[in-house]
Order: C-alpha cells, then structure tokens, then sequence
C-alpha cells in the first residue's frame, strides 16, 4: 500500500514552496504572528512539524481530521478520494 504525502507538501506549484518545508514557507511569506497563525488554522495544520521528523505523524492526524470532516459534510472531495 502506499502512503499517501500530505498535499500541503505536493500541491505546491511555485518553486519558492517546493524548495522549503511547508512551515519554513509559510513563517517566511507570513512573518506577522496573527497572519501566520490564521494560515495555519484556516488550512488545519497548526500541528505541522518544522522538520521532517514529524512530518508522516503529522500527515496521518491531519488526513484524519479532513475524512471526519467530510464524514460531517457528507461530501466527498476528490483529493481524499484513493
């Protein structure tokens, strides 16, 4: 089976994303405490590690939380379609 990366490390289209770890980007593109803080909520990932050791754990908490969320919503987007 594979394992499935968390797309806020994949759906980055631009190569300033892609060269970073999500929350070294965002710190950068958001260096107000109060904007980053309301990126990070606003896409659920207030738990996001700054390095890659967590970054699996975190992925798999973060999946969670959307499945049950759509499980709430009743509707099924795509991207957690596998």
């Amino acid at each position: 089976m594979a394992v499935p990366i968390s797309n806020c490390f994949l759906a980055a289209r631009t190569s300033e994303k892609t060269k970073r770890l999500p929350l070294e980007w965002a710190s950068e593109k958001y260096q107000d405490a109060r904007a980053l803080r309301g990126y990070l909520e606003q896409n659920d990932m207030v738990d996001i590690p700054d390095d890659l050791a967590g970054f699996l754990d975190f992925s798999e908490r973060r999946r969670a939380r959307l499945e049950r969320l759509v499980a709430v919503l009743g509707r099924e987007p795509g991207s957690l379609t596998e």
